[in-house]
Protein backbone atom coordinates (compact mmCIF):
# COMPACT_ATOMS: atom_id res chain seq x y z
CA UNK A 1 0.00 0.00 0.00
CA UNK A 2 1.31 3.46 -0.93
CA UNK A 3 1.19 6.38 1.46
CA UNK A 4 0.18 9.97 0.74
CA UNK A 5 0.29 12.88 3.20
CA UNK A 6 -2.27 15.63 2.83
CA UNK A 7 -0.31 17.94 5.10
CA UNK A 8 3.02 17.44 3.31
CA UNK A 9 1.45 17.94 -0.12
CA UNK A 10 -0.92 20.74 0.77
CA UNK A 11 -0.79 23.47 -1.88
CA UNK A 12 -1.18 27.00 -0.58
CA UNK A 13 -1.29 30.12 -2.75
CA UNK A 14 1.18 32.72 -1.56
CA UNK A 15 -0.54 35.52 0.33
CA UNK A 16 -3.93 33.91 -0.22
CA UNK A 17 -6.52 33.03 2.41
CA UNK A 18 -9.64 30.92 1.93
CA UNK A 19 -12.43 32.34 4.07
CA UNK A 20 -16.15 32.60 4.59
CA UNK A 21 -17.00 36.29 4.47
CA UNK A 22 -20.04 38.51 4.91
CA UNK A 23 -21.07 39.60 1.35
CA UNK A 24 -21.57 43.16 2.61
CA UNK A 25 -17.80 43.53 3.07
CA UNK A 26 -17.14 42.86 -0.63
CA UNK A 27 -17.04 45.67 -3.21
CA UNK A 28 -18.36 44.73 -6.66
CA UNK A 29 -17.35 46.63 -9.80
CA UNK A 30 -18.32 46.18 -13.44
CA UNK A 31 -17.54 42.59 -14.48
CA UNK A 32 -16.36 41.25 -17.85
CA UNK A 33 -19.84 39.80 -18.27
CA UNK A 34 -22.28 42.73 -18.11
CA UNK A 35 -25.47 40.65 -18.19
CA UNK A 36 -26.71 37.92 -15.87
CA UNK A 37 -29.46 35.43 -16.66
CA UNK A 38 -32.20 35.42 -14.00
CA UNK A 39 -33.03 31.83 -14.92
CA UNK A 40 -29.39 30.80 -14.51
CA UNK A 41 -29.11 32.68 -11.21
CA UNK A 42 -32.22 31.00 -9.84
CA UNK A 43 -30.77 27.63 -10.80
CA UNK A 44 -27.53 28.47 -9.00
CA UNK A 45 -29.44 29.52 -5.87
CA UNK A 46 -31.21 26.15 -5.84
CA UNK A 47 -27.93 24.30 -6.35
CA UNK A 48 -26.11 26.13 -3.52
CA UNK A 49 -29.10 25.71 -1.22
CA UNK A 50 -29.01 21.97 -1.85
CA UNK A 51 -25.25 21.30 -1.89
CA UNK A 52 -23.70 24.51 -0.48
CA UNK A 53 -21.18 26.65 -2.38
CA UNK A 54 -18.58 24.33 -3.88
CA UNK A 55 -16.29 26.76 -5.73
CA UNK A 56 -14.86 29.78 -3.92
CA UNK A 57 -15.04 33.21 -5.45
CA UNK A 58 -11.91 35.33 -5.89
CA UNK A 59 -11.30 38.63 -4.10
CA UNK A 60 -8.30 40.94 -4.48
CA UNK A 61 -7.35 43.01 -1.43
CA UNK A 62 -5.82 46.43 -2.14
CA UNK A 63 -4.50 49.10 0.17
CA UNK A 64 -5.54 52.70 -0.52
CA UNK A 65 -2.97 53.51 -3.23
CA UNK A 66 -3.43 50.11 -4.93
CA UNK A 67 -7.21 50.55 -4.86
CA UNK A 68 -6.99 53.97 -6.55
CA UNK A 69 -4.83 52.51 -9.32
CA UNK A 70 -7.22 49.60 -9.72
CA UNK A 71 -10.23 51.91 -10.02
CA UNK A 72 -8.40 54.09 -12.54
CA UNK A 73 -7.85 51.08 -14.79
CA UNK A 74 -11.43 49.87 -14.35
CA UNK A 75 -12.70 53.31 -15.37
CA UNK A 76 -10.57 53.23 -18.51
CA UNK A 77 -11.64 49.70 -19.37
CA UNK A 78 -15.39 50.08 -18.92
CA UNK A 79 -15.81 53.88 -19.32
CA UNK A 80 -16.90 54.22 -15.70
CA UNK A 81 -16.28 56.92 -13.12
CA UNK A 82 -15.60 54.99 -9.92
CA UNK A 83 -14.19 56.98 -7.00
CA UNK A 84 -12.39 55.59 -3.96
CA UNK A 85 -14.84 57.47 -1.72
CA UNK A 86 -17.67 55.22 -2.96
CA UNK A 87 -16.15 52.16 -1.27
CA UNK A 88 -15.42 51.25 2.34
CA UNK A 89 -12.16 49.62 3.43
CA UNK A 90 -12.04 46.67 5.81
CA UNK A 91 -9.46 46.42 8.57
CA UNK A 92 -7.61 43.08 8.41
CA UNK A 93 -6.42 42.02 11.83
CA UNK A 94 -3.50 39.87 10.66
CA UNK A 95 -2.20 42.54 8.28
CA UNK A 96 -2.77 45.39 10.75
CA UNK A 97 -3.97 47.52 7.88
CA UNK A 98 -7.17 48.45 6.05
CA UNK A 99 -7.88 46.98 2.61
CA UNK A 100 -10.51 47.39 -0.08
CA UNK A 101 -11.91 43.99 -0.99
CA UNK A 102 -12.85 43.91 -4.69
CA UNK A 103 -14.61 40.93 -6.21
CA UNK A 104 -12.66 39.59 -9.19
CA UNK A 105 -14.52 36.39 -10.03
CA UNK A 106 -17.65 34.66 -8.77
CA UNK A 107 -20.24 37.40 -9.26
CA UNK A 108 -23.13 34.96 -9.84
CA UNK A 109 -22.14 32.92 -6.80
CA UNK A 110 -22.06 36.10 -4.70
CA UNK A 111 -25.54 37.14 -5.85
CA UNK A 112 -26.85 33.65 -5.08
CA UNK A 113 -25.31 33.77 -1.58
CA UNK A 114 -26.87 37.19 -0.97
CA UNK A 115 -30.26 35.74 -1.87
CA UNK A 116 -29.70 32.92 0.61
CA UNK A 117 -28.41 35.39 3.24
CA UNK A 118 -25.38 33.18 3.86
CA UNK A 119 -21.63 33.75 4.04
CA UNK A 120 -19.61 33.75 0.86
CA UNK A 121 -16.79 31.24 0.33
CA UNK A 122 -13.87 33.09 -1.24
CA UNK A 123 -10.13 33.22 -1.66
CA UNK A 124 -8.68 36.61 -0.73
CA UNK A 125 -5.44 37.46 -2.52
CA UNK A 126 -2.99 40.16 -1.48
CA UNK A 127 -0.22 41.76 -3.58
CA UNK A 128 -2.00 41.27 -6.89
CA UNK A 129 -2.67 43.74 -9.74
CA UNK A 130 -5.21 44.82 -12.32
CA UNK A 131 -3.85 42.70 -15.19
CA UNK A 132 -4.08 39.58 -13.05
CA UNK A 133 -7.62 40.54 -12.10
CA UNK A 134 -9.03 40.93 -15.61
CA UNK A 135 -7.15 37.82 -16.80
CA UNK A 136 -8.89 35.80 -14.09
CA UNK A 137 -12.25 37.36 -14.94
CA UNK A 138 -11.85 36.40 -18.58
CA UNK A 139 -10.77 32.84 -17.82
CA UNK A 140 -13.87 32.48 -15.65
CA UNK A 141 -16.13 33.55 -18.51
CA UNK A 142 -14.51 32.85 -21.90
CA UNK A 143 -16.12 29.40 -22.27
CA UNK A 144 -19.58 31.03 -22.13
CA UNK A 145 -21.21 33.58 -24.43
CA UNK A 146 -20.10 37.12 -23.58
CA UNK A 147 -21.65 40.18 -25.28
CA UNK A 148 -19.34 41.13 -28.15
CA UNK A 149 -18.82 44.71 -26.95
CA UNK A 150 -17.74 43.45 -23.52
CA UNK A 151 -15.35 41.01 -25.14
CA UNK A 152 -13.89 43.61 -27.51
CA UNK A 153 -13.39 46.18 -24.72
CA UNK A 154 -11.67 43.60 -22.59
CA UNK A 155 -9.41 42.28 -25.37
CA UNK A 156 -8.31 45.70 -26.62
CA UNK A 157 -7.49 47.09 -23.18
CA UNK A 158 -5.87 43.86 -22.04
CA UNK A 159 -3.69 43.92 -25.18
CA UNK A 160 -2.51 47.48 -24.50
CA UNK A 161 -1.62 46.70 -20.88
CA UNK A 162 0.06 43.41 -21.76
CA UNK A 163 2.06 45.01 -24.56
CA UNK A 164 3.21 47.81 -22.26
CA UNK A 165 4.37 45.26 -19.72
CA UNK A 166 6.04 43.10 -22.37
CA UNK A 167 7.00 45.01 -25.56
CA UNK A 168 8.10 41.73 -27.18
CA UNK A 169 4.62 40.24 -26.88
CA UNK A 170 3.24 39.29 -30.29
CA UNK A 171 -0.38 39.43 -31.36
CA UNK A 172 -0.19 35.68 -32.03
CA UNK A 173 0.82 34.84 -28.46
CA UNK A 174 -1.68 37.29 -27.01
CA UNK A 175 -4.50 35.83 -29.12
CA UNK A 176 -3.61 32.36 -27.93
CA UNK A 177 -3.71 33.49 -24.29
CA UNK A 178 -7.33 34.61 -24.64
CA UNK A 179 -8.32 31.64 -26.81
CA UNK A 180 -8.97 33.71 -29.94
CA UNK A 181 -7.53 33.83 -33.47
CA UNK A 182 -5.10 36.54 -34.54
CA UNK A 183 -7.65 37.88 -37.04
CA UNK A 184 -10.31 38.09 -34.32
CA UNK A 185 -8.02 40.12 -32.06
CA UNK A 186 -6.91 42.31 -34.97
CA UNK A 187 -10.53 43.09 -35.85
CA UNK A 188 -11.38 43.71 -32.19
CA UNK A 189 -8.61 46.29 -31.94
CA UNK A 190 -9.92 48.03 -35.07
CA UNK A 191 -13.48 48.03 -33.69
CA UNK A 192 -12.29 49.46 -30.36
CA UNK A 193 -10.65 52.31 -32.27
CA UNK A 194 -13.96 53.44 -33.79
CA UNK A 195 -15.72 56.52 -32.35
CA UNK A 196 -17.97 55.50 -29.44
CA UNK A 197 -21.10 56.59 -31.34
CA UNK A 198 -20.23 54.12 -34.12
CA UNK A 199 -19.45 51.30 -31.70
CA UNK A 200 -22.82 51.89 -30.03
CA UNK A 201 -24.64 50.99 -33.24
CA UNK A 202 -24.16 47.35 -32.35
CA UNK A 203 -26.61 47.62 -29.44
CA UNK A 204 -30.29 46.91 -29.84
CA UNK A 205 -32.71 49.80 -29.30
CA UNK A 206 -36.46 50.28 -29.37
CA UNK A 207 -36.32 51.13 -33.09
CA UNK A 208 -33.34 49.08 -34.20
CA UNK A 209 -32.07 45.54 -33.95
CA UNK A 210 -28.54 46.86 -33.87
CA UNK A 211 -25.90 46.64 -36.59
CA UNK A 212 -24.18 43.30 -37.15
CA UNK A 213 -20.63 43.15 -35.79
CA UNK A 214 -19.22 41.84 -39.09
CA UNK A 215 -20.61 44.90 -40.89
CA UNK A 216 -19.12 47.32 -38.38
CA UNK A 217 -15.77 45.54 -38.71
CA UNK A 218 -15.65 46.43 -42.42
CA UNK A 219 -16.20 50.09 -41.58
CA UNK A 220 -13.67 49.80 -38.75
CA UNK A 221 -11.10 48.64 -41.31
CA UNK A 222 -12.00 51.62 -43.49
CA UNK A 223 -11.68 53.98 -40.53
CA UNK A 224 -8.25 52.57 -39.66
CA UNK A 225 -7.22 52.96 -43.31
CA UNK A 226 -8.23 56.62 -43.21
CA UNK A 227 -6.16 57.17 -40.06
CA UNK A 228 -3.11 55.59 -41.69
CA UNK A 229 -3.55 58.01 -44.59
CA UNK A 230 -3.82 60.94 -42.14
CA UNK A 231 -7.27 61.58 -43.64
CA UNK A 232 -9.50 60.50 -40.77
CA UNK A 233 -13.08 59.93 -41.93
CA UNK A 234 -15.51 62.41 -40.41
CA UNK A 235 -17.64 60.70 -37.76
CA UNK A 236 -20.90 62.00 -39.27
CA UNK A 237 -19.91 60.78 -42.73
CA UNK A 238 -18.99 57.35 -41.37
CA UNK A 239 -22.38 57.19 -39.64
CA UNK A 240 -24.10 58.19 -42.90
CA UNK A 241 -22.29 55.47 -44.85
CA UNK A 242 -23.30 52.82 -42.33
CA UNK A 243 -26.92 53.98 -42.26
CA UNK A 244 -26.98 54.02 -46.06
CA UNK A 245 -25.73 50.42 -46.16
CA UNK A 246 -28.25 49.26 -43.55
CA UNK A 247 -31.24 51.08 -45.05
CA UNK A 248 -30.51 49.62 -48.48
CA UNK A 249 -29.88 46.18 -46.96
CA UNK A 250 -26.43 45.84 -48.48
CA UNK A 251 -24.80 42.44 -48.31
CA UNK A 252 -21.24 42.25 -47.03
CA UNK A 253 -19.86 42.06 -50.57
CA UNK A 254 -21.73 45.25 -51.53
CA UNK A 255 -20.45 47.00 -48.40
CA UNK A 256 -16.87 46.05 -49.27
CA UNK A 257 -17.43 47.46 -52.76
CA UNK A 258 -18.79 50.70 -51.32
CA UNK A 259 -15.81 51.03 -49.01
CA UNK A 260 -13.37 50.39 -51.85
CA UNK A 261 -14.96 53.25 -53.77
CA UNK A 262 -14.64 55.56 -50.78
CA UNK A 263 -10.97 54.60 -50.46
CA UNK A 264 -10.40 55.61 -54.07
CA UNK A 265 -12.17 58.92 -53.42
CA UNK A 266 -9.94 59.43 -50.42
CA UNK A 267 -6.85 58.87 -52.50
CA UNK A 268 -8.08 61.37 -55.08
CA UNK A 269 -7.79 58.70 -57.75
CA UNK A 270 -9.90 58.40 -60.86
CA UNK A 271 -12.22 55.56 -61.73
CA UNK A 272 -10.63 52.18 -61.22
CA UNK A 273 -9.27 50.20 -64.17
CA UNK A 274 -9.06 53.17 -66.54
CA UNK A 275 -7.44 51.87 -69.76
CA UNK A 276 -4.17 53.30 -71.00
CA UNK A 277 -3.13 53.95 -74.61
CA UNK A 278 -0.59 51.13 -74.74
CA UNK A 279 -3.27 48.73 -73.48
CA UNK A 280 -5.51 49.84 -76.35
CA UNK A 281 -2.77 49.03 -78.86
CA UNK A 282 -1.95 45.65 -77.33
CA UNK A 283 -5.47 44.24 -76.99
CA UNK A 284 -7.86 43.14 -79.60
CA UNK A 285 -11.13 45.00 -80.01
CA UNK A 286 -13.27 42.29 -78.42
CA UNK A 287 -11.21 42.24 -75.21
CA UNK A 288 -11.10 46.02 -75.14
CA UNK A 289 -14.87 46.37 -75.38
CA UNK A 290 -15.33 43.80 -72.58
CA UNK A 291 -13.02 45.74 -70.24
CA UNK A 292 -14.71 49.03 -71.11
CA UNK A 293 -18.09 47.50 -70.26
CA UNK A 294 -16.68 46.43 -66.89
CA UNK A 295 -15.52 49.99 -66.24
CA UNK A 296 -18.91 51.42 -67.16
CA UNK A 297 -20.53 49.03 -64.69
CA UNK A 298 -18.17 50.20 -61.97
CA UNK A 299 -19.02 53.81 -62.78
CA UNK A 300 -22.69 52.91 -62.26
CA UNK A 301 -21.92 51.49 -58.84
CA UNK A 302 -19.89 54.61 -58.03
CA UNK A 303 -22.75 56.94 -58.96
CA UNK A 304 -25.28 54.83 -57.08
CA UNK A 305 -23.27 54.98 -53.88
CA UNK A 306 -22.14 58.58 -54.00
CA UNK A 307 -25.46 60.23 -54.94
CA UNK A 308 -26.64 60.46 -51.29
CA UNK A 309 -23.50 62.39 -50.47
CA UNK A 310 -23.42 64.74 -53.46
CA UNK A 311 -23.34 67.73 -51.11
CA UNK A 312 -19.86 66.64 -50.07
CA UNK A 313 -18.41 66.69 -53.57
CA UNK A 314 -15.55 69.21 -53.79
CA UNK A 315 -14.49 71.40 -56.69
CA UNK A 316 -11.43 69.19 -57.05
CA UNK A 317 -13.65 66.14 -57.45
CA UNK A 318 -15.67 67.91 -60.16
CA UNK A 319 -12.48 68.73 -62.09
CA UNK A 320 -11.34 65.09 -61.85
CA UNK A 321 -14.74 63.99 -63.07
CA UNK A 322 -14.41 66.14 -66.18
CA UNK A 323 -10.96 64.68 -66.79
CA UNK A 324 -12.38 61.16 -66.63
CA UNK A 325 -15.11 62.08 -69.14
CA UNK A 326 -12.54 63.63 -71.51
CA UNK A 327 -10.34 60.53 -71.38
CA UNK A 328 -13.42 58.37 -71.87
CA UNK A 329 -14.24 60.29 -75.05
CA UNK A 330 -10.71 59.76 -76.32
CA UNK A 331 -10.92 56.07 -75.50
CA UNK A 332 -14.21 55.81 -77.36
CA UNK A 333 -12.60 57.41 -80.43
CA UNK A 334 -9.87 54.75 -80.37
CA UNK A 335 -12.42 51.99 -80.06
CA UNK A 336 -14.45 53.43 -82.92
CA UNK A 337 -11.34 53.65 -85.12
CA UNK A 338 -10.87 49.91 -84.52
CA UNK A 339 -14.02 49.25 -86.52
CA UNK A 340 -12.70 51.18 -89.53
Amino acid sequence: MKNFSLKENEFIFFDCFTVKINPLLISVLRQTRSVMSHEGLNGLVSSIKKSSQQSPGIIFAFNSSEAKEYLLNMNRLWYKNYKISEFSPVYIDEKKESYYLFLVAGHRRLEAIKTLQAKYLARIFFNRNFIEAIAIQYEENFHEQIPITDLVNFASYYWVLSKNNNPKLTLKHFAKSIHKSVSWVSNALKFANLPISIQSLIHKTDISKGVNYSILIEFAKFYEYSLRKNLAVDEDLLMSLINHAIIHKYKLSKIKELIEIKKQEMNGQQILFELKSDEVNNNNLKSLRRELTLDITRVGVYIDNTTPFVNRVTEKAKVKGKEVITKGDRLQEKITSGYE
